[in-house]
């Protein structure tokens, strides 16, 4: 797994180099890497998931609702591994995407939690 605090991820900024580096990362890598979670996405609903693709994974991802710039979580799984159930949050001050893999018995989850957020953690894993 892949855990990255990316500070924007956003397609149409002057971060955009920021995806093409974990793509060129990714398809390197010797070992492979099943799951890339990232917080702080910055992305938008009108950000396309073809835009913010990265080849050979699917993307679940929660965007931050309500707010210029900031936020955000996105998982990226392999391709080749079957997702049966998904649980996402998302508010104007957290996010979360949780995946379930069947063939490998694991929960992958991403939580975004900004600084300002008053939720806890338990009431946000509740949800």
């Amino acid at each position: 797994m892949l855990l990255l605090n990316a500070r924007s991820l956003n397609p149409g900024g002057d971060t955009c180099w920021k995806l093409g580096l974990i793509r060129d990362y990714v398809l390197t890598e010797k070992t492979p890497i099943v799951t890339i979670a990232v917080t702080e996405t910055w992305f938008k609903g009108y950000h396309s998931d073809a835009q913010v693709n990265i080849p050979g994974y699917d993307i679940y991802r929660s965007d931050r609702l309500n707010r210029v710039g900031g936020g955000g979580c996105a998982l990226y799984v392999q391709c080749t591994l079957a997702v049966s159930d998904t649980t996402f949050y998302a508010s104007a001050n957290n996010n979360m995407c949780a995946v379930y893999v069947e063939q490998i018995n694991t929960i992958y989850a991403v939580v975004y939690r900004s600084e300002s957020s008053v939720l806890d953690f338990k009431n946000l894993m509740d949800s």
